[in-house]
C-alpha cells in the first residue's frame, strides 16, 4: 500500500473515494518520561490520529492510537459514504 511506504507521511493526510475526502490529522498527546539503566530520563512525544469527516451536515471525528487502524477506517468510511452519494435520490 502507499501509505506505509519509505517515504514520510505528511499530515493531514487525505483519503479519497470519488468526490469524498476523509482526513487524517496527527494529534500530539501529552509527553511521557522513560527512565534509561542509568536512571537518566528522556521526555519522548505520544501521537494519536484522527480520522475527520463530514455525514448528515455535520463533523464527525474518531480518534486511534494507530495510525494502521486510522487509515483503515478512513478509507472505510470514504467507501460508504461515496456509496451513499452514489445511489440516485427520488
Amino acid at each position: 500500500m502507499g501509505h506505509m511506504s519509505k517515504k514520510r507521511m505528511s499530515f493531514p493526510m487525505e483519503v479519497q473515494t470519488g468526490s469524498v475526502i476523509v482526513k487524517i490529522y496527527r494529534v500530539r498527546n501529552k509527553a511521557y518520561r522513560v527512565t534509561a539503566w542509568d536512571n537518566s530520563t528522556e521526555e519522548r512525544d505520544r501521537f494519536s490520529f484522527m480520522v475527520s469527516f463530514f455525514a448528515d451536515g455535520k463533523r464527525r471525528q474518531k480518534m486511534f492510537a494507530d495510525f494502521g487502524q486510522a487509515h483503515a477506517e478512513a478509507a472505510s468510511t470514504a467507501g460508504k459514504l461515496a456509496a451513499v452519494n452514489r445511489t440516485p435520490s427520488r
